[in-house]
């Protein structure tokens, strides 16, 4: 499992623009083989800034995501309005909050 955390700016009076097109964001990047889940969300007191939270089934399905969607006509306004996007790529595994609560986690 890939999971991708993105923190995004954009001009912060394209607001209204921008949460306007998270809808189709969301939709455009869900439909993705691989996508197991795709959410876009504005922190509170920080105009301008978006995050991204994705999960993808391995590193060959977010690859053909990402060879498409920076260039798909589907996202052309969103990426009109980015001004800088900062990622962090991570790999994971399930875990179950119980192995959280026991003693034998490992790091």
């Amino acid at each position: 499992m890939i999971v991708l955390l993105t923190e995004m700016s954009f001009a912060a009076e394209s607001a209204e623009a921008m949460c306007a097109l998270v809808p189709e964001v969301e939709h455009f990047c869900r439909k993705f083989e691989g996508c197991q889940r795709f959410a876009v969300s504005f922190p509170p007191n920080r105009p301008g800034v978006l995050f991204t939270t994705e999960v993808w089934r391995d590193a060959r399905t977010l690859r053909a995501h990402v060879a498409v969607a920076h260039h798909a006509p589907e996202l052309e306004g969103f990426h009109s309005l980015t001004k800088d996007m900062k990622a962090s790529l991570f790999t994971a595994s399930p875990l179950e909050l119980a192995a959280l609560q026991s003693a034998e986690v490992s790091p």
